[in-house]
Protein backbone atom coordinates (compact mmCIF):
# COMPACT_ATOMS: atom_id res chain seq x y z
CA UNK A 1 0.00 0.00 0.00
CA UNK A 2 2.82 2.42 0.81
CA UNK A 3 4.58 1.70 -2.46
CA UNK A 4 1.41 2.41 -4.43
CA UNK A 5 0.98 5.87 -2.84
CA UNK A 6 4.57 6.93 -3.68
CA UNK A 7 4.03 5.86 -7.30
CA UNK A 8 0.96 8.11 -7.50
CA UNK A 9 2.86 11.09 -6.11
CA UNK A 10 5.81 10.49 -8.44
CA UNK A 11 3.47 10.34 -11.43
CA UNK A 12 1.68 13.47 -10.20
CA UNK A 13 4.92 15.47 -9.93
CA UNK A 14 6.20 14.16 -13.26
CA UNK A 15 2.94 15.17 -14.96
CA UNK A 16 2.97 18.59 -13.28
CA UNK A 17 6.57 19.21 -14.31
CA UNK A 18 5.79 18.30 -17.93
CA UNK A 19 2.73 20.58 -17.89
CA UNK A 20 4.80 23.50 -16.59
CA UNK A 21 7.45 22.81 -19.24
CA UNK A 22 4.84 22.84 -22.04
CA UNK A 23 3.23 26.06 -20.76
CA UNK A 24 6.61 27.77 -20.41
CA UNK A 25 7.57 26.67 -23.92
CA UNK A 26 4.33 28.05 -25.37
CA UNK A 27 4.76 31.37 -23.57
CA UNK A 28 8.32 31.65 -24.84
CA UNK A 29 7.19 30.86 -28.40
CA UNK A 30 4.45 33.52 -28.21
CA UNK A 31 6.99 36.03 -26.91
CA UNK A 32 9.33 35.29 -29.82
CA UNK A 33 6.53 35.57 -32.38
CA UNK A 34 5.40 38.93 -31.03
CA UNK A 35 8.91 40.24 -30.76
CA UNK A 36 10.07 39.40 -34.28
CA UNK A 37 6.86 39.63 -36.31
CA UNK A 38 5.94 43.22 -35.35
CA UNK A 39 9.29 44.83 -36.11
CA UNK A 40 8.68 45.18 -39.85
CA UNK A 41 5.07 46.35 -39.40
CA UNK A 42 5.94 49.10 -36.94
CA UNK A 43 8.78 50.47 -39.07
CA UNK A 44 6.73 50.55 -42.27
CA UNK A 45 3.82 52.34 -40.55
CA UNK A 46 6.07 54.99 -39.08
CA UNK A 47 7.69 55.71 -42.43
CA UNK A 48 4.50 56.04 -44.49
CA UNK A 49 1.84 57.68 -42.31
CA UNK A 50 2.43 60.36 -39.67
CA UNK A 51 -0.21 62.22 -37.67
CA UNK A 52 1.03 65.80 -37.39
CA UNK A 53 -1.86 67.53 -35.56
CA UNK A 54 -5.32 66.68 -34.22
CA UNK A 55 -7.97 69.24 -33.26
CA UNK A 56 -11.19 67.99 -31.63
CA UNK A 57 -14.42 69.94 -32.16
CA UNK A 58 -16.57 67.47 -30.23
CA UNK A 59 -16.16 63.87 -29.05
CA UNK A 60 -17.05 62.58 -32.53
CA UNK A 61 -15.76 65.40 -34.77
CA UNK A 62 -12.17 66.35 -35.40
CA UNK A 63 -9.74 67.70 -37.97
CA UNK A 64 -6.52 65.75 -38.49
CA UNK A 65 -3.40 66.92 -40.28
CA UNK A 66 -1.48 63.90 -41.60
CA UNK A 67 1.51 63.24 -43.82
CA UNK A 68 1.21 60.25 -46.12
CA UNK A 69 4.31 59.31 -48.09
CA UNK A 70 5.50 62.92 -48.23
CA UNK A 71 2.09 64.49 -49.01
CA UNK A 72 0.31 66.55 -46.33
CA UNK A 73 -3.47 66.16 -46.04
CA UNK A 74 -6.09 67.86 -43.88
CA UNK A 75 -8.88 65.42 -43.06
CA UNK A 76 -12.28 66.08 -41.50
CA UNK A 77 -13.39 63.08 -39.44
CA UNK A 78 -16.85 62.46 -38.00
CA UNK A 79 -18.50 59.31 -36.71
CA UNK A 80 -20.11 58.83 -40.14
CA UNK A 81 -17.51 60.11 -42.61
CA UNK A 82 -13.87 60.88 -43.38
CA UNK A 83 -13.34 63.65 -45.93
CA UNK A 84 -10.26 65.28 -47.40
CA UNK A 85 -10.56 69.00 -46.68
CA UNK A 86 -7.28 70.14 -48.24
CA UNK A 87 -4.05 68.92 -49.78
CA UNK A 88 -1.27 71.17 -48.52
CA UNK A 89 1.71 71.74 -50.81
CA UNK A 90 4.03 73.66 -48.51
CA UNK A 91 6.10 71.98 -45.82
CA UNK A 92 4.57 72.42 -42.37
CA UNK A 93 6.59 72.66 -39.17
CA UNK A 94 4.29 71.39 -36.41
CA UNK A 95 6.35 73.16 -33.72
CA UNK A 96 4.86 76.53 -34.78
CA UNK A 97 1.17 77.51 -35.00
CA UNK A 98 -0.42 77.29 -38.44
CA UNK A 99 -2.01 80.77 -38.20
CA UNK A 100 -0.08 83.98 -37.66
CA UNK A 101 -0.80 85.89 -34.45
CA UNK A 102 -1.15 89.69 -34.33
CA UNK A 103 -1.04 90.33 -38.07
Amino acid sequence: MMEHSTDIWAAFFKTGAMLLFVIASLLFLIYLLKRFSNLKLIKSRQDNIKVLEVHHFSPKEKVVLIEVMGETLLLGITSQNIQTLAIIDKKIDVNYPLTSQGA
